[in-house]
């Protein structure tokens, strides 16, 4: 690699002698539109992926190589022409070697004079394969000089060639096969069952630099990246990404001669009239605070005040599978083996119910942890459909991913999981909507503690802005008319709003700042408000750096100033099943700890959720169901009770666990602390 990198640093540095004293930009505006033909060379770095053993019809006793490197070369021809702007369309062929050293070592304990002794069998493979490419791109240039480039790649492999040994490495010095050699499997010969055709991605960078005074030829450094999708051998996992360091040599036709120079034109008798006054453009702005009687607020400073809480999650205990994969989806939060002493409950509290759920595997797994003497079951389940249908051999390998995430990273003794195959789930989901089956397509996991799936609880500063309406006010002063404006609001660098508009500039624009709203402020430090305009004669104005107060109410501050606070404590049950509002044993627990935490100086609001599937009135009288179910466990009298049915998702319903998150209830209490 360091060869790679002194051969680019040699590259550049001597295309930019080439480049010195040159008036770039005027040969480059001359030339811009005109075709370009060339050829291009390139020193290769190959590296190889793999997973396989021997070629096939080939015999090995290696277990598996898994990657390699090795070098080459590539050199061919090109084209390019002018698309618009900034914009080309080239297209390239040539020839490439392409050189692959495989190597793995295996250890294995062989017998010494009767002792046992660790040996070391080592496998090689060297490969050379020669292609015919070709490749049409797309490059885009910036600051004139620099070019990106991308396209697909293209490739005919018309020759290639292996040899393969396998010897033994340690002990050097004694050990034989059967045979009595300290080598085998040396073979040679052209590799078998080619895929002739190949196929990838080229991503490249690459500069051009004049070598005459007229810049019809150019010489071009380039660096360019090949992603291949195509395994070299039929049913066998094996490809290359190279990346490429070279040069090309571009001809353009020359500029032709320039006309002779006009004669110089009469000067004009310069006349008496004074000079029209040129067209100017100022302007300012200004902003207010709207209280809520209308009255304008000069001098104001916005509040952000923060307030302790508490939140309880349900735990969903179902992980879904895609139609007929037995592959854990992406959207699960994963870990690495070297980290699960890292992760920590502390780690969930920026985290709403949906994005704890995606969390499930790790924290189940470090409860497993805690509770040594804990078992579970993993039952698989199928949607019993299509491709599904009756496939219990498809429910039980999803058991068995769950399974070996827990014992292969989580190192929980496999003793303590029992795995189980059904079709359908027992509580499986039956509608006719859309996304049934993907909520039975799952693996449930069942505890023989309870606590183990519990809801997750943690502590947290919750901070809230007080709603306000904010009204900016702009004023430009343009003899030529308005082209276009806007006005920006900014926070610790970031962008929060934005107004634009083009000619006509309205005389106020109202900022309505809610709690939880994205565009708002949530969190301390001044907001930065600026104003832009441009004239139709391209003249502007650029007034910035302009302050808007926001001070931060802290919890220390408000104790120690003897104020009065708020605590706030949310709550969310155990899921419902669908179409379901009947309170089980784990919702009944939680809404006797939600009582437990009511006093007489709390507001209680329970809120009633459905998901999308199903009539919309008959959710909206579901969510009514599950909220006044949840009430009169309660046993409260000034709960503020509603039902939002599916007017309000708290998620896209677009997955099963999005959905069944959906079927819930949320309990909010705000406390009085003095």
């Amino acid at each position: 690699m360091k060869f790679l990198y002194r051969l680019l640093i040699l590259i550049f540095a001597s295309a930019c002698i080439f480049a010195q004293e040159y008036d770039y930009q005027s040969a480059l505006d001359s030339m811009r539109f005109k075709d370009k033909f060339g050829l291009f060379a390139s020193f290769d770095f190959n590296i190889h992926n793999a997973d396989f053993r021997s070629f096939p019809t080939v015999e090995s006793c290696c277990p598996k190589y898994t990657d390699g490197n090795g070098n080459g070369f590539s050199i061919g021809a090109l084209y390019e022409f002018f698309l618009f702007e900034n914009n080309f369309v080239g297209i390239r062929g040539g020839f490439t070697n392409i050189i692959a050293d495989l190597k793995r070592d295996e250890t294995e304990i062989i017998l010494i004079d009767g002792i046992e002794a660790q040996g070391v069998f080592s496998h090689f493979i060297d490969a050379e394969l020669k292609t015919i490419n070709f490749y049409p791109y797309y490059s885009y240039s910036f600051f004139d000089k620099i070019f990106l480039n991308a396209g697909p790649y293209f490739d005919i492999l018309v020759n290639s060639n292996f040899s393969q040994i396998e010897k033994i490495k340690t002990p050097a010095d004694r050990g034989t096969f059967l045979d009595g050699k300290s080598y085998r499997a040396d073979t040679s010969g052209s590799i078998p069952e080619l895929n002739t055709l190949q196929f990838g991605l080229n991503f490249g960078i690459s500069s051009e630099f004049p070598l005459n005074s007229t810049n019809s030829l150019r010489i071009a450094p380039e660096l360019n990246f090949n992603y291949r999708f195509t395994d070299f051998v039929k049913e066998t996992t094996w490809k290359a990404h190279t990346l490429r360091a070279g040069l090309a040599i571009k001809y353009l036709d020359p500029p032709s001669e320039p006309p002779p120079p006009a004669p110089p034109a009469p000067i004009p008798m310069p006349e008496l009239n004074l000079p029209a006054i040129p067209p100017t453009i100022s302007g300012d702005i200004s902003v207010v605070e709207i209280d809520s009687s209308q009255k304008e607020i000069p001098n104001f400073s916005l509040r952000i005040e923060d307030f302790t809480s508490l939140n309880m999650r349900p735990l969903l205990n179902y992980i879904f599978f895609d139609e007929n994969s037995s592959e854990l989806p992406s959207r699960y939060q994963l870990i690495k083996k070297e980290d699960i002493d890292k992760f920590n409950n502390s780690d969930l509290r920026s985290l709403n119910a949906i994005e704890t759920y995606y969390q499930v595997l790790n924290i189940i797994a470090k409860r497993l942890i805690d509770n040594p003497d804990t078992k579970i079951e993993l039952i698989g389940n199928n949607s019993n459909t299509g491709a599904e249908k009756n496939n219990k051999e498809l429910s039980m390998k999803r058991a068995e991913t769950i399974k070996n995430y827990f014992v292969d990273v989580w190192n929980i003794d496999p003793k303590r999981i029992k795995l189980t195959a059904r079709n359908l789930p027992k509580e499986a989901t039956m509608s006719e909507d859309k996304g049934t089956d993907d909520e039975n397509r799952r693996v449930e996991i069942i505890p023989s503690n309870k606590e183990i799936i519990e809801p997750v609880m943690t502590g947290d500063t919750l901070r809230v802005i007080s709603n306000t309406n904010l009204k900016f006010i702009p004023k430009v002063n343009s003899s030529a008319g308005l082209k276009k404006w806007e006005i920006n609001v900014r926070q610790n660098g970031d962008l929060i709003k934005k107004f634009e508009g083009s000619e006509d500039l309205p005389n106020e624009l109202v900022w309505e700042i809610k709690d939880k709203d994205e565009s708002s402020p949530s969190r301390p430090g001044n907001l930065i408000y600026g104003f832009k305009a441009t004239d139709k004669l391209g003249q502007s104005i650029n007034i910035d750096n302009k302050r808007i107060p926001v001070e931060q109410l802290t919890i220390d501050r408000k104790r120690l100033e003897l104020r009065e606070d708020k605590a706030y404590e949310h709550y969310s049950l155990i899921l419902f099943d669908y179409a379901s509002s009947d309170l089980g044993k784990e919702h009944k627990k939680v809404v006797d700890f939600v009582k437990s935490r009511i006093t007489p100086q709390s507001t209680v609001y329970i809120t009633g959720y459905t998901d999308s599937m199903g009539e919309t009135d008959v959710n909206q009288k579901i969510s009514n169901a599950r909220a006044n179910a949840v009430a009169k466990r309660l046993k409260i009298d000034n709960a503020i009770v509603k039902g939002v049915g599916e007017s309000t998702l708290l998620y896209e319903n677009t997955t099963p666990e999005a959905r069944f998150y959906c079927r819930t209830v949320t309990i909010t209490i705000e406390t009085q602390v003095k």
